[in-house]
């Protein structure tokens, strides 16, 4: 069995279903919202293309949706 990464769901609509809302720039490749870690108000940045998040007080990150859903 081979892990397809493009069945993982939209970044966007990943992380919005999650109760985070993205703010910044309409096209902006990062978009910053709550840490759902340590709570910390816009500390978490998010990368709208390949989900990528890490939280630049805690230090919580990953590389797509995948990791944050399992962490």
């Amino acid at each position: 069995m081979t892990f397809e990464r493009d069945r993982l769901p939209d970044v966007v609509s990943y992380f919005e279903g999650e109760g985070l809302t993205l703010a910044g720039p309409r096209r902006a490749k990062w978009k910053t919202t709550v840490c759902s870690f340590h709570g910390g108000s816009d500390s978490m940045r998010i990368n709208t293309f390949s989900g990528a998040w890490v939280c630049m007080a805690c230090g919580a990150k990953g590389g797509d949706v995948l990791a944050y859903h399992q962490a």
